[in-house]
């Protein structure tokens, strides 16, 4: 891809669906020159290359939100005699994971479908920490065209070889793994606090039982009250029988 020293500044190369179709895919099946030169290089993009190098060797790294990588690359059958419809999305250690089946690219002025493109995500099993990390569209001339231009050139390619891809970074991905790791630092401060209260004495913690108050109340006080209102009776009536002793002795 073209360095960015090789662009007006404030220029960036941002070319939309029908424009990688109709004229990048177009002059790539004809075999005719580009305008402008190695602005979308031919790159192994289903070969024994990581993803991450090819991102990295590419000036992926330096890249902001809405920029992206665009290679042409060739399909490779699955089967080992080069031929069959299935094609191999291996990339390295991972594979390009297909999420849909195809969605039609129309010449803005005709209507015509003049192409394809498919989204893919980056799966990986052994590097977890790369799994969803990229995402790729992938551009294919429509195959009537695309036959068309082969019949009327001798100079055309295999046109059912050459796609245009897409890359671009995932920054979905790298958000949700922000939130489940604030989530993940929230939980562990909880269980922490948690903890610490767990070891406190409980006679700190454990509140006064409403029920414990009203035994008190109900039965503690008047406990103590009975001996006195006993007392009390108990002199009354001695000195009530001392009197009527003292008056019997008087009489006598």
């Amino acid at each position: 891809m073209a360095s960015a020293n090789d662009f007006p500044v404030g220029y960036k190369f941002h070319p939309r669906d029908e424009e990688l179709v109709g004229y990048y895919m177009r002059n790539k099946v004809r075999g005719a020159p580009f305008k402008d030169e190695n602005v979308i290089p031919d790159n192994d993009l289903y070969g024994s290359m990581e993803a991450r190098d090819i991102w990295k060797n590419n000036g992926g790294q330096t890249l902001r939100k809405g920029e992206d990588l665009y290679f042409f690359t060739k399909l490779k059958p699955t089967s080992s005699k080069g031929t069959g419809s299935r094609v191999a999305r291996t990339i390295g250690s991972g594979t390009w994971h297909g999420q849909n089946s195809g969605t039609k690219v129309k010449d803005p002025k005709t209507k015509e479908t003049i192409g394809w493109w498919k989204r893919f995500t980056y799966a990986n099993t052994k590097y977890l920490q790369e799994n969803g990390y990229w995402i790729m569209h992938e551009f294919s001339l429509d195959p009537k065209l695309a036959m068309s231009i082969k019949s009327n050139n001798s100079r055309t390619s295999n046109s059912d070889d050459y796609v245009v891809c897409r890359i671009r970074k995932n920054y979905d991905k790298k958000r949700k793994a922000d939130d489940r790791e604030e989530t993940r630092v929230v939980e562990s401060q909880r269980k922490k606090i948690q903890r610490k209260f767990e070891n406190i004495d409980e006679s700190y913690v454990t509140p006064v039982s409403f029920a414990v108050v009203e035994d008190v109340n109900t039965n503690h006080y008047p406990q103590q009250q009975k001996p006195q209102q006993e007392q009390r009776i108990n002199l009354q009536h001695n000195g009530f029988v001392n009197n009527v002793d003292h008056c019997y002795n008087q009489q006598q």
